[in-house]
């Protein structure tokens, strides 16, 4: 596929900047310099990416050379035995198996395709549109589906990557993307939070600020666009090769939807609310399982607006009954940020004799006693929080998201 070989895209833009770390610069010619002067992988390539130019240049050969890229810490797991992967080197063979985040269950690895990965481009590219003078800034991890669809992006497009290995302290990321005059980001809402909280204005560069890899709020959103933030909220996963539905860029409405589907992606529903997808970014299968068919049911719960906008509204089996009645974690996370007296929450249910789960909160900020009391004047009788503790930060696993096990771990031990 002309569209993932490198040594095309010296040929298209030789002198362009493909990649940008720290005070040093390469052209798509330098970059496919570094490529040729690597050996040609002849299977399966394993994998523990940095952001850094070595580890994007051993990805970038991978794909030149079309083998299948084995991602992340878990992928250590399968080294070394009999490929189970049924890797071919059709024009569809398999790009990358990254691994699931592992915050509700044992990590899989998720096997995706070249033509997935290009469907996927192809659906981001006919929503945000390229610019000439666009620069990607990658601050998430290239072992997870976030952040190798920055680099296959870039690499389809013959754009820049900007590598932002440093401190994800609000100043320093501000300091990259104003240096770098970065057109595009993508956010985990924790990164979103910080530069809210402390104030940042957004770099007039910036065009577009994906949100996406855990949920992000109403109020945490027009904070962000308050302050100039063109944030668009994101929908996707590993199994979709990143986003599936998303706002388009100008659409600020304060609103809870992350807008629609995405190229030839089809969203449909469950007869309890779960969210089914169709479409031609769908991973094959999992890692030694059989190849997928039908459609992708994701296991979050979800509705379409009126005008065909996606409404996500959380994990299915994050669902807290209590007393026969269904809450939903994410409406309570809600009602508690939107009070302003605290920075973060987790809402999750605790088991009881009595009503066979409570309503429960890990919460971060200066006032939790606070925010639990005022919530409380605007949810439903059910849906308050019974029990809550404070924290100093939420545990979260190396993609961002906010680590499930090790919270339920810690409440059952303390």
């Amino acid at each position: 596929m002309r569209e993932l070989d490198v040594q095309a895209a010296a040929a298209d833009a030789p002198e362009r900047t493909a990649l940008v770390a720290g005070d040093r610069t390469w052209t798509w010619r330098d970059v496919w310099a570094a490529v040729r002067s690597k050996p040609a992988p002849t299977g399966p390539v394993h994998l523990v990416p940095a952001l850094d130019v070595e580890s994007v240049i051993a990805i970038l050969t991978a794909i030149h050379h079309g083998c299948p890229l084995v991602l992340g810490d878990a992928a250590m797991e399968v080294a070394g035995r009999p490929d189970p992967c049924a890797v071919d080197r059709g024009a569809d063979g398999l790009l990358a198996i990254p691994f699931t985040s592992g915050t509700t269950q044992r990590p899989k690895g998720v096997r995706l395709t070249r033509g997935a990965f290009l469907a996927a481009c192809a659906a981001s590219a006919d929503n945000l549109g390229w610019r000439e003078d666009d620069r990607w800034l990658l601050t998430l991890p290239p072992a997870h589906v976030g952040g190798l669809s920055v680099l296959v992006r870039a690499l389809i497009a013959r754009r820049t990557v900007v590598l932002h290995s440093g401190s994800r302290a609000a100043p320093d990321l501000m300091r990259r993307m104003v240096e770098d005059r970065v057109t595009i980001a993508s956010f985990v809402p924790t990164l979103v939070r910080r530069l809210v909280q402390e104030r940042h204005t957004s770099p007039p560069s910036l065009r577009a600020a994906l949100v996406g890899g855990a949920p992000a709020s109403r109020s945490l959103l027009k904070d962000a666009r308050a302050l100039g933030f063109p944030v668009l909220p994101t929908y996707g996963m590993t199994e979709t090769c990143a986003q599936v539905a998303t706002r388009t860029p100008g659409d600020d409405r304060d609103a809870d939807d992350v807008g629609r589907p995405l190229g030839d992606n089809e969203i449909s529903f469950a007869g309890d609310g779960e969210i089914l997808i169709r479409g031609p970014q769908l991973f094959r299968g999992y890692l030694g399982g059989p190849d997928r068919t039908g459609a992708f049911a994701t296991g979050d719960l979800g509705s379409m607006d009126e005008a065909g906008r996606l409404v996500v509204e959380g994990r299915k089996d994050e669902l807290i009954i209590t007393g026969g009645e269904n809450v939903s974690p994410r409406v309570v996370e809600a009602a508690l940020l939107d009070t302003g007296l605290v920075e973060e929450a987790f809402v999750f249910g605790l088991p009881d004799d009595e009503w066979g789960q409570v309503v429960a909160a890990l919460l971060v900020g200066a006032a939790p006693q606070e925010a639990v009391a005022s919530a409380s004047e605007t949810l439903k009788a059910h849906e308050r929080v019974r029990r809550w503790r404070s924290v100093a930060a939420l545990p979260r696993t190396a993609s961002g998201k906010v680590d499930r096990h090790a919270i339920l771990a810690a409440w059952t031990v303390g």
